[in-house]
């Protein structure tokens, strides 16, 4: 048993689809990690059984080998118990199949490195943790992940946050906690009321959301009826509130009656505004049409196009709607509503006051 775990490690560490290993490799191996030497029979004998088991297979994980060979080897009769040579069948060139593939485990480290909200040293820890589940070929690189940006200050209780919260959406029950927010001094501070102490925000949480870089927190406020967004890694001191049962999203002014459908709230609030939703048309470059579909998905309506541009409609929050008619300022024209159309065009009269 203690053999069979010490092989499976070496193979962990040391073996992948390009790097294989020989029965000779692992003797070796077994000899400089553990001290533990073994002959080839034996090794030959607990791979075997390592390659056929059924509970590695079932935790996503097979023993390969990369190929066989025969030879004539001697063996007895089993009915007359004699010696005689029989062409056998041997396993060589080992190598362990993970559960996740090293493109894959790469992608999550990159999405570490990417993100807004997790300190550095945390985001090193993690990407070093993920590529310890490859093998030493993988992780050797795992040395030069920098996170960024760098030089601001995090919330520690992030992933405290991040379990609580799940847990209280599991539970269905409302949450208690503060919010942060940076100062002149770069630091992080609670929100303060009225009497100067930390200000405590009692919400119902429905689902946690990433969105550009950063984890949100999809809820409501409890003293009001329609949905907010609240950045995660500001959250902080969370405690749930396991006797007040959650306020159904179906509730809310903005829920309509229905459930949270997750996929059309995030492509209705591109920015994680809260508030309500509004149907828009626009005008877009026809160059652009790949960020749109990325954008607004398949609810996006393509209405009208000549030979420059396209005209659509799609139903998106408002103050969203405005922060990305300004974002595309030169390839995106707002045409209605007649709101959004006064609200993008005195942002941009502002804008132009500020630089005369």
């Amino acid at each position: 048993m203690l053999l069979g775990l010490q092989i499976l490690d070496i193979l962990s560490k040391y073996s992948d689809a390009d790097h294989t290993l020989s029965q000779k490799d692992v003797a070796r191996l077994l000899q400089t990690e553990y001290g533990a030497p073994a002959d080839r029979k034996t090794i030959s004998r607990t791979l075997t059984v390592l390659a056929e088991s059924e509970y590695l297979r079932n935790n996503g994980m097979e023993i390969i080998s990369a190929s066989d060979s025969e030879r004539m080897m001697p063996a007895k009769d089993p009915e007359t118990g004699e010696d005689e040579m029989r062409l056998t069948k041997t396993m060589t060139d080992f190598y362990l199949i993970r559960k996740f593939e090293d493109s894959e485990i790469r992608l999550l480290i990159d999405s570490l490195i990417f993100s807004k909200h997790i300190p550095a040293r945390k985001c090193r820890d993690l990407a070093r943790k993920l590529g310890e589940t490859q093998s030493k070929y993988f992780s050797s690189g795992i040395s030069k992940v920098e996170p960024s940006p760098a030089g601001r200050e995090y919330n520690e209780q992030l992933f405290f946050t991040v379990d609580m919260l799940a847990e209280a959406i599991e539970k269905r029950c409302k949450v208690e906690f503060e919010y942060l927010e940076y100062r002149t001094d770069k630091k992080l501070y609670p929100r303060v009321g009225s009497d100067g102490k930390p200000r405590k925000y009692v919400i119902n949480p429905y689902q946690l959301a990433a969105n550009e870089g950063r984890y949100y927190l999809i809820c409501n406020y409890d003293k009001y009826e329609d949905v907010a967004n609240y950045r995660v890694d500001r959250i902080r001191n969370v405690r749930l509130l396991e006797d007040q049962p959650l306020k159904p999203f179906a509730s809310l002014s903005d829920g309509g009656g229905n459930p949270l459908d997750l996929e059309r709230y995030m492509q209705e609030h591109v920015y994680m505004f809260a508030g309500g939703n509004t149907t828009v048309t626009f005008r877009f470059k026809k160059s652009l049409i790949s960020e749109m579909i990325d954008d607004f998905g398949d609810k996006i309506s393509f209405i009208g196009e000549d030979s420059d541009a396209i005209t659509a409609r799609v139903t998106v929050n408002e103050m969203a709607m405005r922060r990305f008619a300004l974002s595309y300022l030169d390839d995106v024209t707002v045409l209605a509503p007649q709101s959004l159309v006064g609200s993008v065009k005195g942002a941009i009269e502002s804008a132009a006051k500020a630089y005369e």
